[in-house]
């Protein structure tokens, strides 16, 4: 076998090579590559003032909106009394809520009601309608109208949800699919879409303009919600009037004028995404003859409105242009119920009801952090948790040092929450309270104390500097929860935990339950994160390992499950750590370490990155299969997945059902009567360094490297991970000979 490659480099030897055999047959809001940032970790609240809302809003409307609401309700009311409020540009708002056209503020909203008509009567913009709730952009002015409205039982922005992301074409068997292996046929994702809701595209990528014709896009459609339209530009309409839509034509022609399209992904989280999931190559995706949507959802987190109808607006498009649409959800958040029933999670239920719609998303980052904890509440003697806040140097500024504890009952039984700080002050939430108190030495306190929409009860403490110089004590904060009922069961998450740059700790917590939303949706399928390498060369020529990682096995970062109420979660895994796609022109990598030779491609680590591998997957069954269904593209993937001494023999809650092979799934849904069996061989040098194995290769000598299959059959293809960066021209030729006593 030829390929074009070098004549002379040194080269360390990772070799993969894939064997397959063909047999007869018996009739799943802060950028994040491995982990979440500490020093970007921030409280979801926008110039909150515990006294200026007590002040401001009564009880009942205080227990009706989120803390973000509340401040706007109490910003527009101090503003219409003559109150002067500070003025910030648009690039100080929070992600997701945008200057409105005549002054004032919009916000993203999820208003929980059974009449979206009674909404749209009162003249707010409703974008999505849902079972049980509906999405919409609220001025602040329209938020008196809101709380009054029948009907509406409570109204919030949600929090904030964040992004989590060559040798994986060979590990998912799908680089057979490309070249024809399976059927004698091409599958490449032609037909199908893929949709990506992230931080945007570098759009002017060559990885996703048509191979040959550089003047042609592969991208139909990129809807930006983060701009405002300006003449010549539009908004998608429909419901969602807002935002900028550009079509593949004027992307097409923004090539020779880049002003024409203003969106830009200057965080580069999307693009690796997207390029993981559909770049035409180098580094060729999953899906690469895929036609691809990118809905652009915030510079770096995302509200649960713009989620929502994110996936709507796929589902319209797909509609549109007859084509089935797989939405990649590289995106996650730690506070909510983890069953399924959260506005996002329910809304993924409700478009994936539909044939050739599917929605994938990453399972989390937090596989490594003891964040969760469960046990009863028993009516004689109540049970303590203790939050360890560790000594620290405060950020400057405000709402970015703190912690916060998500809790979650099984039923709707009362329970009284009484949190004890440092200094032995105590604060108590009882049934039905959303209340915050001031601590002038230890920080400012909220709980909230409510039945939720699941009928499970939800208790939430956050502590936090709504002041400078009042931030959250160091010590043991502990949270004491009693109930008059027999028995309570509950499970609690530390959903936030950032602290100068320190992590503060909740005692005694386990790894379990992990998995963030939305990836505890019924309908989505979830995605966990392994290792299949962990060596790379850098655009400086530098070879680089992470010794930590233990190829072919789970990333330590993948989150685990089950959800809350107990099912599987991941359903499966796929590559997610030390990941190659396409670097943003946009993002500032700067001299980064992990960009590639070329300065186009970067290395990313997470379940992010794992999570388009198998979207770009169900693009190449949909392009197959415009018709598949959810529950059928994750029934192929459970039930076709690889198992190993890694993944054990049965289905886990830290791997799902192992590692995914999309060549078998292929296989099962074309009903093929052969099972084609592959084995992945891979050598990788057991020396401390790269280095230390590394070899010259040239016209005169040669290298061997011996293998022992397990199987009969053809050799598809080779792989060779070069210790240096190529600068030379020429054949490499890679020679298969049986063994003679130890020697080719």
């Amino acid at each position: 076998m030829v390929m074009n490659s070098f004549r002379s480099v040194a080269t360390a030897v990772f070799l993969t090579v894939l064997i397959a055999g063909v047999q007869a047959q018996n009739e799943r809001i802060y950028y994040d590559e491995s982990r979440l940032p500490a020093a970007d970790e921030r409280l979801a609240v926008f110039s909150h003032d515990p006294a200026l809302n007590r002040q401001f809003l009564h009880e009942d409307e205080a227990a009706r909106l989120d803390l973000i609401l509340q401040s706007g309700l109490v910003k527009y009311r101090l503003e219409s009394q003559g109150f002067q409020q500070k003025t910030l540009h648009s690039d100080e708002l929070p992600d997701g809520i945008s200057a409105g056209r005549t002054g004032g503020l919009v916000y993203p909203v999820m208003i929980y009601t059974d009449n979206a008509g009674a909404v749209r009567d009162a003249g707010i913009e409703v974008n999505t309608v849902m079972p049980g709730f509906v999405t919409a952009r609220v001025h602040e002015h329209q938020l008196e109208d809101l709380i009054r409205l029948d009907g509406v039982t409570s109204a919030i922005t949600g929090e904030m949800q964040q992004p989590l992301m060559d040798q994986s074409l060979f590990e998912t068997r799908a680089h057979l699919l490309h070249a024809g292996y399976l059927n004698e046929t091409r599958y490449e994702g032609s037909g199908a879409i893929m949709v990506v809701f992230d931080t945007g595209v570098d759009w002017q990528h060559p990885n996703f303009r048509v191979p040959g014709d550089t003047a042609r896009s592969r991208i139909l459609y990129l809807w930006d919600v983060t701009l405002e339209a300006v003449p010549g530009e539009s908004t998608p309409g429909g419901g969602l009037d807002y935002g900028v839509e550009y079509s593949r034509a004027q992307i097409e022609a923004a090539f020779g004028n880049p002003g024409l399209v203003r969106s830009r992904d200057t965080n580069g989280h999307g693009t690796h995404v997207l390029g993981t999931a559909a770049a035409s190559g180098p580094y060729k995706g999953l899906a690469p003859d895929a036609d691809i949507i990118v809905i652009r959802g915030g510079v770096s987190s995302f509200s649960l409105a713009n989620i929502i109808n994110g996936m709507s607006y796929a589902s319209k498009k797909g509609q549109e242009l007859g084509k089935p649409v797989v939405v990649n959800l590289s995106i996650g958040g730690r506070v909510g119920p983890r069953d399924g029933t959260r506005s996002d999670e329910v809304a993924i239920d409700e478009l994936s009801k539909n044939p050739g719609y599917v929605v994938v998303t990453s399972a989390g980052n937090d596989g490594g952090r003891n964040l969760h904890k469960s046990g009863s509440i028993v009516n004689i003697q109540p049970t303590a948790m203790t939050i360890q806040v560790p000594v620290y140097t405060p950020r400057a500024g405000t709402s970015n040092d703190l912690f916060r504890l998500d809790i979650w009952t099984n039923s709707s039984l009362p329970v009284t929450a009484k949190l004890t700080s440092p200094a032995s002050v105590t604060f108590e939430a009882v049934n039905g309270t959303n209340t915050s108190f001031e601590n002038v030495d230890e920080g400012t306190v909220y709980m909230f104390n409510n039945v939720s929409g699941n009928g499970n009860r939800n208790i939430q403490v956050i502590v936090y500097d709504a002041e400078e110089g009042r931030e959250p004590a160091v010590g043991n904060w502990v949270l004491e929860l009693s109930t008059t009922s027999p028995v309570v069961v509950f499970n609690a998450w530390l959903a936030s935990f950032s602290v100068g740059s320190s992590l503060v700790q909740l005692l005694d917590a386990n790894t379990d339950y992990t998995v963030t939303m939305p990836a505890t949706s019924n309908s989505a399928i979830t995605v966990g994160a392994y290792t299949v390498n962990r060596n790379f060369v850098n655009s400086a020529g530098t070879s680089l390992s992470f010794t930590a990682a233990v190829n072919g096995d789970i990333a330590s970062f993948s989150s685990k499950g089950p959800t809350r109420d107990g099912r599987q979660k991941p359903e499966i895994s796929a590559p997610g750590y030390v990941i190659k796609a396409a670097l943003s022109s946009d993002e500032n990598a700067g001299t980064s370490s992990s960009v590639l030779f070329g300065d186009r491609h970067i290395v990313k680590s997470g379940t992010s990155m794992a999570s388009p591998h198998v979207a770009g997957a169900v693009a190449l069954l949909m392009g197959a299969n415009p018709n598949l269904t959810a529950e059928e593209a994750k029934l192929l993937l459970v039930s076709t997945a690889d198992r190993d001494t890694f993944t054990s023999q049965t289905v886990t809650s830290t791997w799902g059902a192992g590692k995914m092979n999309i060549l078998s799934a292929m296989r099962q849904m074309l009903n093929l009567h052969t099972d084609t069996v592959t084995e992945l061989l891979t050598y990788h040098s057991t020396l401390a360094s790269p280095s230390a194995e590394a070899k010259m290769l040239d016209g005169n000598k040669r290298y061997a490297v011996g293998f022992t299959p397990g199987l009969t059959g053809d050799v598809t293809g080779f792989q060779l991970h070069t210790y240096s960066s190529v600068s030379e021209t020429g054949n490499i030729y890679f020679e298969v000979y049986t063994d003679n006593a130890g020697s080719p």
